[in-house]
Parts: C-alpha cells; structure tokens; sequence
C-alpha cells in the first residue's frame, strides 16, 4: 500500500562533503565522551538491529531495517557475483557503557605530495542521543589518523 501512494522512503542515500583543510577542524567546546571500539561484522550483526530500531522510532517517517539488510552490509549474505569490501564500523558506547551510535566508513587512502589526501566516505551512521548522533565527534575519531595536522 504504501508504495502504491508514494510513501516508500524518498531515498536510501544521501551526502556531504566535509572539507577537513577549509573546516579547520572541530571545535574544542563539543562533547566527545564516551568510548569507540572497532566493530567485527559479526558484532554489528548482533547490535546494530537494536540500536537502529531504537534510532528509528524517534524519527518520524523512519522504516525498519529488516534481519537480511544487516547480513548484506556485513557481507554475510551476498548476491551471486557481488564483491565486498569490509567497512571499519565504529561503535560508541556512553559513560554508562550503553550503545548509542555506530558509524560505518571506508578510507580511500590517497595521498598527495606526501601528505594525507584521502576520501572518507561514511556508509552507516545511527546514533540514539545527541552527543551520538554528532557525525563529526565520530567523523573526528575515524578521520583523525588519515588527517591528523586538523584535529
């Protein structure tokens, strides 16, 4: 039915560029607690359905993502033929050591003149507070090694 009346998700991708250099960095009063660990596919698989399904209901028009999805972007369930590169997923924890946000990116590891050049492109990003959904408190832990004079 839903599709049927136009109100399937208007879309499934979106973006921004961040210019690291012009950006100057980040500012120094926002709220960076809490902890990040590397996520194995397996660890998304296990605690990313909660996490975005609690991101979701806050979020008006937001839709599910079904148990298959999950297998596909951690590539355990991939079409005949279909190549697959793993991302680095981030996972936050806050102080009180509760899931509140994971991001998934891949690195393309350019570099110019010596110097860092490279594209981040975030694949995944869901986060259940504020201090979570900050893409850049996540963007500056992941790209700080590949742009380390800005941060």
């Amino acid at each position: 039915m839903y599709g049927r009346y136009g109100f399937a998700p208007a879309t499934r991708h979106g973006g921004f560029t961040v210019d690291v250099t012009a950006s100057r960095g980040l500012r120094p009063d926002l709220d960076t607690s809490g902890t990040l660990f590397e996520a194995t596919p397996e660890e998304v698989r296990r605690l990313g359905p909660a996490l975005f399904d609690e991101a979701r209901r806050s979020r008006a028009g937001a839709v599910s993502r079904p148990g298959w999805s999950w297998r596909r972007r951690t590539g355990a369930a991939l079409l005949p033929g279909e190549e697959w590169e793993a991302p680095t997923v981030l996972v936050h924890r806050d102080g009180a050591g509760e899931v509140r946000g994971l991001v998934a990116y891949t690195v393309d590891g350019k570099w110019s003149d010596r110097v860092p050049d490279a594209t981040l492109t975030v694949t995944d990003l869901v986060a259940t507070t504020a201090q979570a959904r900050r893409a850049d408190t996540l963007f500056r832990t992941t790209a700080e090694p590949w742009c380390p004079d800005h941060f």
